[in-house]
C-alpha cells in the first residue's frame, strides 16, 4: 500500500473535498460573479490546478455570436466539441481557437448560430 503525505490523507477524509481559487479583481468588477462547481475525482493538488486553469481561462472571457451559412446537427459534437478560430482583427480574435458553448439551427434560412467563447 502507498503512503499519504498528511495533507493528501487529511484531504481524502473530508466528506466533501474540494479547492478554491479566487481573483479579488474580478470579484470588484462584478460582486455578482458565479461561482463556477466541477465535481471531480481529483486529489488536492489535481484540483487545485484545475481550479487554477478554469480561473485563467475565464478572467478576460469574450463571447461571440456568429451566423453560419449551412446546417450543423448535433452529431457534428461526436467525439469532441468543435472550436472556431475567427478572423474579427477589430477584437483581436486572430489565430486563437473559440470554444463552441451553444448552437441554434434554422433549417429554413439554412442557418446555424453559434455561440463561441474563449
Amino acid at each position: 500500500m502507498a503512503d499519504f503525505d498528511p495533507s493528501t490523507a487529511e484531504f481524502i477524509q473530508q466528506a466533501y473535498r474540494y479547492a478554491i481559487q479566487s481573483d479579488a479583481s474580478i470579484l470588484a468588477r462584478n460582486p455578482t460573479a458565479r461561482v463556477v462547481q466541477i465535481d471531480t475525482q481529483l486529489g488536492g493538488s489535481g484540483a487545485a490546478g484545475l481550479a487554477t486553469k478554469y480561473l485563467n481561462a475565464n478572467a478576460a472571457p469574450r463571447a461571440y455570436e456568429v451566423v453560419l451559412e449551412g446546417v450543423m446537427f448535433l452529431d457534428t459534437l461526436v467525439g469532441a466539441c468543435p472550436s472556431f478560430i475567427l478572423n474579427f482583427p477589430k477584437f483581436k480574435t486572430d489565430n486563437r481557437p473559440l470554444k463552441l458553448i451553444g448552437f441554434t439551427t434554422d433549417l429554413e434560412a439554412n442557418t446555424t448560430t453559434v455561440q463561441v467563447r474563449g
